[in-house]
Parts: C-alpha cells; structure tokens; sequence
C-alpha cells in the first residue's frame, strides 16, 4: 500500500474471516530530522486506519522514556519527546510482551555497553477490540543487534464465564431498593452465616435478571434508544398538532438521555476512572480508558512448578486455581523461607516505647502526608500528560507538594502540641500553641 525508506505498510486478510488486518513496518532512520518524517506518518495514517485493526511495529531507533535505555547519554534533548508524544497523542497503546525488556545491545562490555528498547509493537483501539488478546514475544538476539518479535494476534474467549459485578447504576433506579427487599425478605433457615450467604445468593440472581433485562448490552440499547428518538421527531414533524406525537416524542428523548447517563456510568464504573466527573458524555473517553486497563493485566502466560510456561487461557485459569487451592488445602502449611525474609526481625518493646512519643508520632504522621501528596500529585501530573499532553516542571511539583502538606497539617487536630521545630521548618507558626 505505502513503502518508504522508513515504512512498509500493507493490509493482511485472515483465510477464514474477511476482515483485513492493516500492518506497517517500521525502520527509523538515525537523525531526529529524518525520523520526524516517520512520526508525520504515523499522525496521518492513524486518522485513516481507525476504523481498521492496525499494528505498527518494528525498529523505531527512538525510545519511549528514560527507563527504555541503559549506558551511554543520560540527556534529554526535547526531540526525544516526539516519539511518545505522537504514541499517546493518537491513542495508539502498545502492545503487551514477555521476553527481553531491552531489545537493542551496542555489543560492548564494561561501562561502554548499552543497551536500548528500541524495537516495539503498537496497535490501535479496533485491533484490541477484535483481537484482546494479542501479545508479542521478544526474543534473545542471534546474529542481529536487535530483538526479534514474534506477534500472536489472539480473538477472545468465546466460553469466557463473566464473573458477577455490582453495576453503580442500579442503585439509580427508582425501584432498587424494592427489589433488593423483596428478595433480602424471604426466608432463610440455618445459622446467621448461612442465611447472610443464602440471602446474596439469592440477591445475585435477582440482580442478573435486572441486568438482563435493563442494563446489558448497554451501547446498543443507547443506539436503539437513539433511533427511537429520531423516528419520534419525524412523526412529530408530519403530526405536529398531535398530542399523542408530542408526548410520544418526549417519552424517547427521556429514555434516551437516561440510558446515554447510565451508559456513560457504566463505562466510568468498569475504567475505573475516577478523578473524571460525570455529566459531559465521557463514554467515549472511559471505554478507552476501559480498553488500556484490560489491555494491560491481560496475563498471557503463567509458569508452572516445573518452569514451562502455560500460555493457553483455559490452562492458566487452571493452573492458578490449582496453584491457590493447594495453598488452602494444604495439611500442613509452612511458611516459605523467602517469604520469612522479607519481615524485618521482631520490634523490641523498648524500641516500641520510643517509636511512640508525641513527637515521632506526629514525624511519622508528617511523613505519610508527604507520600501521600507526592503519589496523589504524581498521578495528576501523569494523567495530565497521557491525555491532555500537559507537562510541568518538577520544581513546580514539589512545591505543590509541599503546599499540600502544609495546608493538611493547618487543618489537623493533633492531641499533643506539635514541637516548635516543625512549625519552624513547615512555616506554621500559629501550630505551636495548639494542643
């Protein structure tokens, strides 16, 4: 379809399915200047191949961030941005891998070796849609410098059992609490445990049935609803006198916007965004969202006791039900040696008393506001770069951290008056009177 000296782009038709699957190759060239060609490309065809499974892979001679390279330049040059930023600015995910993390190796030893992710594999929203599963394996290098991939495109599961999840929306509706009392209602025998686990049992049947009949395949009831809607209007428009048309009209639209705000909450629900509010038609946003998510704990492969890798879904599932059923069966459970290691040694009880004076006390309180604000602000700042491609220096950051704790602490009512040194280091003088 397209070659350059950077791209080789063609469309593979699967023998037992008619829908073609897009493919360009990717070879970057050396120089900045050259490979804003390649990424110019990639911007343009995105647009075109949205509606259609497409994989971009290959040597892209660029990485995604600072971890993607080991040795040689630790600068940053600004042009290092234009990889990532044209990846994540058209919504094109990578696609998930095992093997080797660095797929590039200079062939050098001592402090001249380096080694990069050079190589990667990308797809877009339609191929995850068609093909979840799809995974790639990096190989260990032979003749070449570089990593070979071996892609597996994979359609999902058509037995996958769909484990029971409570829906947000449910508890919208009007009726809900009527329908959980009627079935809670009913009468159980055996003792208090049993009747609690009889009565969910039984609750989860009711809830599926609601499900079934309201809030399953909730896209297309917002595309049914939609229709509706617009064959209301065109009879409203030949019967515009008509009452029966007008109250007919307004009945659709109702139904419409209902199902297109639980649709949207659904989506939220299952993307677990949650920072985003609701209320300005997100859905397209949160099944996106919902898309990366799964895309990325999609597990491919497990290792059994023996080392060999399982990566058939029914196997896996079997191998890690058997692998948690032999630890709760177990007659004699042990605790794994690596296991004891990773718990410090016993606290003594003088070592107790000191950690728990007024002042560590409130140290230690200081110190999780700190992690806290810093986690809480770093996830901010990594949410406003993947989607609104918003970057700020880190100087700004900390001082928004440390603004953060200082306005956390003002706020708190400590039981032991705060040492007039850490009002002097957070500047809160009006702390060291307060008990």
């Amino acid at each position: 379809m397209h070659s350059s000296s950077q791209w080789l782009t063609c469309e593979v038709t699967q023998t037992n399915s008619s829908l073609p699957i897009r493919l360009t190759f990717i070879y970057g060239h050396n120089t900045p200047a050259e490979r804003q060609i390649l990424w110019n490309y990639i911007v343009h065809e995105s647009s075109l191949n949205s509606g259609l499974p497409w994989l971009v892979l290959g040597d892209f001679n660029a990485i995604m961030s600072a971890g993607d390279r080991v040795g040689g330049d630790v600068h940053w040059p600004s042009y290092q941005n234009d990889f990532s930023s044209c990846i994540n600015h058209f919504e094109l995910l990578q696609v998930p891998f095992t093997g080797l993390q660095y797929s590039w190796h200079n062939g050098q030893i001592g402090s001249n070796t380096i080694q990069k992710k050079l190589d990667w594999v990308f797809g877009n929203s339609c191929l995850f849609s068609t093909w979840p599963a799809t995974n790639a394996i990096f190989q260990p290098r032979s003749i070449s410098d570089h990593s070979a991939i071996i892609l597996s495109p994979q359609r999902p599961n058509q037995h996958r059992h769909n484990s029971f999840k409570f829906l947000n929306i449910w508890a919208d509706r009007g009726d809900f609490l009527d329908i959980v009392a009627s079935s809670w209602q009913l009468p159980s025998t055996g003792n208090p445990m049993y009747q609690l686990t009889t009565k969910l049992r039984r609750l989860k049947t009711v809830l599926r049935q609601l499900h079934l009949h309201h809030t399953s395949s909730i896209t297309h009831r917002v595309a049914k609803a939609k229709t509706n809607w617009e064959a209301a209007q065109f009879y409203l428009d030949q019967h515009p006198t008509s009452s029966t048309a007008q109250s007919t009209e307004r009945e659709m639209v109702a139904q419409y916007m209902q199902l297109c705000k639980d649709e949207e909450s659904y989506f939220k629900q299952k993307s677990r965004v949650q920072w985003l509010q609701l209320g300005d038609r997100n859905t397209s946003f949160f099944h996106k969202s919902l898309l990366h998510r799964q895309v990325r704990n999609k597990i491919h492969s497990l290792q059994d006791e023996n080392g060999t890798l399982v990566h058939d879904p029914h196997d896996i599932g079997k191998l890690a039900s058997t692998y948690f059923e032999n630890i709760l069966t177990a007659t004699h459970p042990t605790l794994n040696a690596e296991i004891k290691d990773i718990f410090p040694n016993t606290i003594s009880e003088a070592s107790k008393s000191a950690a728990l004076t007024p002042k560590n006390d409130i140290q230690h309180t200081i110190a999780r506001l700190m992690l806290s604000a810093t986690v809480y602000l770093l996830w901010q700042k990594r949410n406003k770069r993947v989607f609104n491609n918003h970057f700020q220096s880190t100087t700004t950051m900390v001082e928004e951290v440390f603004q953060l704790v200082r306005t956390t602490i003002s706020t708190m009512k400590f039981k032991d008056i705060i040492p007039i040194t850490i009002c002097h280091i957070w500047g809160i003088m009006d702390l060291h009177h307060r008990a």
